[in-house]
């Protein structure tokens, strides 16, 4: 009768420090720096895939701006949906700094441009910076010049064969 006291005893205590540990691992992971956790984070969405990825860069975004320099860092190394949700994370950070945001902008426009992203991905960073970039962001080069008659400037050698008449101008013979 002692001995099933006992292990009655043994087993509730054992339930106790389970439940008790299983409690403090969120604590625990929450007495980490914010980079730190960042980094993990990272690690964890470059092995997932889809909506698993989708899920990381929210609980990025919860860690704040302490975590922005770590994501900036490591953008330039994510592929893929990892690099959108990773950029996507930094620019919901209010209190980024300028500096980590701009690396998010650029991160986006490197997945623009890439002929290897995947046309949705590229869809997506494209919704992305028209929601989080300035214009000036994003444009891709200064306008060009025009003439006082509204075309753009002739350049190059054979200028002027390639130039258009104007819908009042008459063909000469």
């Amino acid at each position: 009768m002692k001995r099933s006291r006992t292990s009655k005893l043994s087993l509730t205590l054992l339930s106790a420090g389970a439940i008790a540990l299983g409690a403090m691992g969120p604590l625990a992971a929450q007495d980490r720096p914010a980079a730190a956790q960042a980094t993990d984070l990272l690690a964890r969405m470059d092995q997932e895939q889809g909506d698993a990825v989708w899920d990381r860069a929210l609980e990025l975004e919860k860690l704040g701006p302490e975590a922005a320099t770590a994501v900036a860092q490591h953008l330039d190394a994510a592929r893929g949906v990892a690099k959108l949700a990773g950029a996507k994370a930094l620019l919901a950070m209010d209190d980024a700094s300028e500096q980590d945001q701009a690396a998010a902008i650029r991160a986006l426009k490197d997945v623009v441009r890439s002929q290897e992203a995947a046309r949705d991905q590229r869809v997506r960073a494209c919704d992305l910076l028209s929601r989080h970039a300035a214009a000036t962001d994003v444009t891709a080069s200064p306008p060009r010049a025009r003439t006082p008659s509204g075309w753009p400037p002739a350049t190059g050698s054979g200028a002027s064969s390639s130039r258009r008449a104007s819908p009042t101008s008459r063909p000469t013979s």
